[in-house]
C-alpha cells in the first residue's frame, strides 16, 4: 500500500466517523504552515495532541548503508514532527486555558520506544530519534507542569503493527489493542510511562542486565544478538526476494 492508497483509505474512514482529518507526509517539512491553519479553521479547544507518527528502516542494518535520503526522512518524521506539532498546539492550550478561565488541562501523549532508552546497534538513526523524543518530552513536562498542560511520555516495546513486522520476537511483543487498553489508564496519573506490563517488566529486566554486565559488554551482547538476527532476516529475504523498502514497509 503506497501513500496515496493510504490517504484513501483514512479520508474513507474519516468520513465514516464523520470527524475532521488532513493526511500529511511527515516526512516533509513544508507542511506545518497548512497544519497550523486547519487548527485555527476548527475555532474551538484542543484538549489533547498525541504525537505517533514513526518511521523506520525495515530490517536492521549497518549505518552507511541506509538510502542516502532515508536518515533526512526519518529525522524529519520522528523529530521535527514532535517538535513542530507542540510548538504549534502548546500555545492554543494555554491560550484556551486563559482565556475561558478553566482547570481544564491539555493532555500531550508523546510516543517513544524503549529503542530510545538504551543504545540499539543497527538501529542507529531511529534509537537516537526515539532518545530525542524521551528527553524533549520529559524536559516540556516539567517546564510546562505549572501551566496546567500534562506531557506523558510513552516508551513502549514491540507493538504487532507493521512498522516492525520484520523485528518482531516472538512472545516479547502485544498487539495494539492490548497495548492502548493499558496505556490509556495512565494518562494523567504518569508522566513517564512504558504503556504496558510486559514493557515494563522487559524494559527494567533490559536496564537490569545492562548495570550487571556494564554499558560496553551489554553493548556488545546486543551487537552479537541482533547483528545474528540481521543476518537471519536477510537470508530469508534473499530466499524469497522480499527485499524491499517502500512507504508500507517503514512507516506505521
Amino acid at each position: 500500500m503506497g501513500m496515496s492508497d493510504q490517504k484513501t483509505k483514512i479520508t474513507i474512514e474519516a468520513r465514516c466517523l464523520g470527524v475532521e482529518y488532513m493526511v500529511v507526509d511527515f516526512s516533509h517539512q513544508d507542511i506545518y504552515g497548512e497544519i497550523e491553519e486547519r487548527l485555527k479553521q476548527l475555532n474551538g479547544p484542543i484538549h489533547v495532541l498525541v504525537n505517533n507518527v514513526g518511521m523506520m528502516f525495515n530490517i536492521p542494518e549497518y549505518f552507511i548503508k541506509y538510502p542516502k535520503d532515508f536518515n533526512l526522512k526519518l529525522i524529519n518524521t520522528n523529530i521535527v514532527s514532535i517538535t513542530m506539532m507542540c510548538q504549534i498546539v502548546m500555545p492554543i492550550m494555554m491560550e484556551q486555558k486563559r482565556r475561558i478561565k478553566t482547570n481544564d488541562r491539555g493532555i500531550i501523549i508523546n510516543i517513544g520506544s524503549a529503542a530510545g532508552l538504551t543504545e540499539f546497534p543497527f538501529f542507529s538513526t531511529y534509537s537516537a530519534s526515539k532518545a530525542y523524543i524521551t528527553y524533549f518530552s520529559k524536559i516540556l513536562s516539567y517546564e510546562y507542569e505549572q501551566d496546567g498542560i500534562i506531557i506523558q511520555t510513552v516508551t513502549p516495546n514491540q507493538v504487532d503493527t507493521k512498522l516492525a513486522a520484520n523485528v518482531q520476537v516472538p512472545n516479547l511483543s502485544t498487539t495494539p489493542q492490548s497495548f492502548v487498553s493499558y496505556a490509556l489508564k495512565t494518562v494523567a496519573n504518569e508522566r513517564f510511562t512504558n504503556g504496558h506490563p510486559k514493557h515494563k517488566l522487559i524494559n527494567n529486566l533490559s536496564k537490569f542486565i545492562g548495570d550487571l554486565l556494564g554499558n560496553h559488554l551489554y553493548m556488545n551482547f546486543k551487537f552479537r544478538i541482533i547483528q545474528n538476527e540481521m543476518n537471519l532476516i536477510k537470508n530469508a529475504n534473499r530466499k524469497t526476494k522480499l527485499i524491499s523498502i517502500d512507504d508500507d514497509k517503514i512507516f506505521d
